[in-house]
């Protein structure tokens, strides 16, 4: 696992990208195609997962660099954290060292419901993973939760889990 002050550095590196886009000409989808890249690439790394995202976002970096609209500087900055964490990342993975992934095939079907559904109930979840521990499921909740993926709303058996950054509307019913 990750430590927190690797979380905190993803973290922070994302925002310095949202730092630099916000400078870009309002309406400019370029920007919006970099925070899309950058916001992947950090769900990535915090879930613990490879990601091949990297060159492509090195590619927008150098068409928006072209545009003029900030500084190089920040593009430079930026690519040389982002190729920090790339090379680390390929170094972990060349030394053989192994990469818990038991959890992503859980924790990518718990994504998969949440963005059908819009919300899903703990019920719901623990009932797509038969014969597993419900207190397994919620510590897969758990972990989620803090890595910022995903967000609870309620307690006890009204709680439900939505998509980070997405309201919710809580009148509608689940069905299916």
């Amino acid at each position: 696992m990750r430590q927190n002050s690797d979380k905190e550095g993803f973290l922070k590196l994302t925002l310095a990208v949202y730092k630099v886009i916000a400078l870009f000409p309002i309406g400019e989808d370029l920007g919006m195609k970099i925070r899309e890249s950058a916001d992947k690439i950090l769900a990535d790394l915090l879930l613990n997962r490879p990601t091949d995202l990297f060159e492509q976002l090195d590619n927008l970096f150098s068409l928006a660099e072209e545009k003029h609209w900030v500084d190089s500087r920040n593009f430079l900055v930026l690519r040389r954290e982002y190729d920090r964490i790339r090379l680390s990342f390929e170094a972990s993975r060349t030394s053989g060292k192994t990469v818990d992934n038991s959890n992503n095939h859980r924790h990518d079907k718990i994504i998969e419901a949440i963005n059908g559904n819009g919300k899903v109930k703990i019920g719901e979840i623990v009932s797509l993973f038969p014969g597993l521990n419900r207190r397994t499921v919620l510590r897969d909740l758990d972990k989620l939760c803090q890595t910022g993926v995903m967000v609870r709303s309620g307690n006890g058996r009204g709680a439900y889990y939505i998509k980070n950054g997405h309201k919710c509307d809580t009148t509608l019913t689940i069905s299916g």
